[in-house]
């Protein structure tokens, strides 16, 4: 849970919290909570013992300037950029692989 943290909150820096809850402190209103492999806790919310994937996207406002791209770079975060008609995205993946796509309007994301 350490490692996710540090990887939502300074890695990525859209996020700020404690060690097991994230605040997406960039747009949307986005809690997610962080639940350590192997618990109880785990087990009872994903029926498993082990690492369960997801994915997520997070959506800017039409107006939105996200700044990201200097901080990906400087923590060697691997990512891709996907235009498309109606925004840009930027798709990335955290140190346990789940999928994070972050998106906001063309020319938001900076």
């Amino acid at each position: 849970m350490k490692e996710a943290h540090e990887f939502y909150s300074k890695k990525i820096g859209l996020f700020s919290g404690s060690y097991n809850r994230l605040v997406c402190e960039s747009s949307p209103e986005l809690i997610i909570d962080l639940l350590e492999v192997g618990s109880e806790e785990h087990l009872s919310v994903f029926g498993s013992n082990s690492h369960v994937k997801s994915s997520f996207a997070i959506l800017h406002g039409e107006d939105a300037k996200v700044e990201l791209l200097d901080r990906l770079k400087e923590h060697g975060v691997q990512y891709k950029n996907e235009p498309n008609m109606m925004a840009e995205f930027i798709d990335i993946q955290d140190p346990s692989g789940n999928s994070v796509s972050i998106g906001a309007s063309h020319g938001g994301i900076v």
